[in-house]
């Protein structure tokens, strides 16, 4: 159910995609990182403007999110951060897909 299924298609379309989640990636067959987004400045490490294409799916969903952030007030400020971090991350004219922050 949650697994990270966009970047396996991307994988399959000759993609490059990059994978951040805070469950394992270890395994699969695309660039990954373990992050938790609860963490202000966690994505700080990649560059500015360096994707085409930002899509984030069910992060406030997932079993390990929430078992690492069980506080539902915090989930307002979470998503701030990772808006602003798709935003500094997104190179001009890109796309962003979001499908469950709040």
């Amino acid at each position: 159910m949650f697994e990270p299924w966009f970047c396996r298609i991307l994988v399959e379309l000759g993609a490059d995609p990059v994978g951040v989640d805070l469950g394992d990636l270890e395994g699969e067959a695309f660039e990954h990182y373990r992050v938790d987004f609860g963490t202000a400045g966690a994505l700080d490490f990649l560059p500015d403007s360096s994707f085409d294409g930002i899509q984030d799916s069910r992060i406030f969903g997932s079993p390990e999110f929430t078992t690492q952030h069980p506080a539902t007030e915090d989930y307002q400020r979470i998503s701030r951060e990772i808006k602003k971090q798709e935003r500094r991350l997104l190179k001009p004219g890109g796309v962003i897909i979001h499908t469950d922050i709040p």
